[in-house]
């Protein structure tokens, strides 16, 4: 899509990746389905490079009342 000049249609699909990644890791904790300390990394990570800060400090926030450790990855 970048190639092709359709930059705005990459960032709209990136957006809604992330956004149900979120809505996904909520409807996991909501079920008693908890996530292993990669599926927080992972999401942290994600959630970082896209600079959606303050959703990364709530994952992380998450992370270390699950019993996790944060990690340099």
């Amino acid at each position: 899509m970048c190639r092709s000049g359709r930059t705005n249609i990459a960032v709209q699909v990136l957006d809604e990746m992330e956004r149900k990644a979120m809505e996904i890791f909520y409807q996991m904790l909501r079920e008693g389905c908890f996530p292993d300390a990669v599926v927080y990394y992972k999401l942290i990570s994600g959630l970082s490079q896209a600079g959606k800060m303050d959703d990364a400090v709530s994952v992380l926030s998450k992370l270390k009342e699950a019993g996790f450790h944060p990690d340099v990855v």
